[in-house]
């Protein structure tokens, strides 16, 4: 898998949230847990519904769209503490590969170029900042060096430089 780079349009992300809710509400469910735990797909495939317990506890406020928890908590209902959320459980349910699989094809029927193990993590660490401007928290959660090698992490092009006398992480371009 490449590692892929970050969807930086919300409404791009709201097209692919809703064409895997008609594919797959497993892909589906996937998909909106990395995008809001900024969890790599590697991560998410060993995700249980305790580790889903514990993220809610330590995490909740840094959860990018707040309905998450509850559209989440209904999906994870059918499993117990230990059983793994996105492994193909049931004889009806997909395994990995054919989970990414789906996910890669509705991205690039979308237009989304570039979807990878990372893609997920990445946007989840766009839109964070977005919300919170707090690139040191990213830089923390994602154990990156730097403020600047968070930001081109999360999909800050190199033209852009990061102004280090705040921990909000202000963004200028040198033009």
């Amino acid at each position: 898998m490449n590692k892929g780079k970050a969807i930086q349009n919300i409404l791009q992300v709201e097209k692919l949230k809703r064409k895997l809710a008609d594919t797959s509400k497993e892909a589906y469910y996937l998909f909106i847990t990395g995008f809001n735990t900024g969890l790599k797909l590697k991560e998410l495939f060993s995700l249980t519904k305790e580790d889903l317990i514990k993220l809610k506890k330590d995490k909740a406020d840094d959860i990018i769209e707040p309905s998450f928890w509850e559209e989440i908590e209904t999906y994870s209902e059918k499993f117990t503490d230990n059983d793994p959320l996105f492994t193909g459980q049931s004889a009806a349910a997909l395994n990995q590969e054919e989970m990414y699989r789906i996910i890669i094809d509705a991205a690039n029927d979308l237009g989304i170029e570039g979807f990878g193990d990372e893609t997920l993590s990445r946007t989840y660490g766009y839109f964070h900042y977005q919300k919170f401007r707090d690139i040191e928290r990213l830089r923390k959660r994602f154990d990156l060096v730097s403020p600047t090698a968070t930001l081109h992490y999360i999909g800050y092009e190199d033209d852009r430089y990061l102004c280090f006398h705040c921990n909000i992480g202000c963004i200028w371009s040198k033009k």
